[in-house]
């Protein structure tokens, strides 16, 4: 078999319609959200400055989101360094209605999916 370059394309073709599992968007006291146990992103000092400076000068503009875990808790899957940054402050939450082992699969590939873009530095130059 063929090994695959990183530059191949790979598309997936849907079979099924795909799942809405958003309940909803939520304002949630930020202290009041669980850091998930398994989350691997690391957050150096000069990213923790970014973020406060953005969230000074344009405020939130996009959500952290969560799921109810099997223990009940709204956990975190993605803003671990939002939800820090806020402490007690309320935050815009999109909350899933995803099981603990999909919960795992979107915390593992959220960032490496994002990541995996392509960047037109043309484009970025514009902005």
């Amino acid at each position: 078999m063929a090994r695959r370059s990183r530059t191949t394309p790979v598309v997936a073709e849907l079979t099924a319609p795909v799942r809405n599992r958003i309940l909803g968007l939520r304002q949630v006291k930020a202290s009041e959200l669980a850091p998930h146990p398994a989350n691997w992103r690391r957050h150096p000092e000069w990213q923790k400055s970014a973020l406060q400076g953005l969230l000074s000068e344009v405020g939130w503009a996009t959500a952290l989101i969560a799921y109810r875990a099997g223990d009940g808790r709204l956990t975190l899957l993605d803003g671990h360094l939002r939800r820090e940054t806020a402490g007690d402050e309320i935050v815009p939450v999109l909350e899933l209605d995803v099981t603990d082992a999909e919960a795992l699969k979107l915390l593992a590939t959220l960032d490496p999916l994002a990541m995996a873009a392509e960047t037109d530095f043309a484009a970025y130059r514009t902005l």
